[in-house]
């Protein structure tokens, strides 16, 4: 095989990988501060208080202060809480 078929093939591959898991896909980020932190037998539900005066249902794993972040993660399929897998 020459480089460019190795090349093509390698593509190809990615692009299959990158369908098949869905990968950076439906995750959505959310500029805002963490309000009214509770402890939860599996993590933390908190509101998060973006730059238009919305309170976001929020749900994470580790627990925010409440400072400035990005919260990265998605909706549940009904919209009414965030599931954060990051916090930057």
């Amino acid at each position: 095989m020459d480089k460019y078929s190795v090349l093509s093939i390698s593509i190809i591959g990615l692009i299959l990988i990158f369908t098949l898991f869905n990968v950076g896909e439906n995750e959505e980020v959310v500029i805002g501060f963490a309000d009214d932190i509770k402890n939860n037998d599996s993590g933390f539900i908190f509101f998060i208080n973006d730059g238009d005066g919305c309170k976001i249902k929020s749900f994470s794993s580790v627990r925010p202060d409440e400072t400035l972040h990005e919260f990265i993660g998605t909706f549940s399929d009904d919209g009414n809480i965030f599931f954060v897998s990051k916090i930057k």
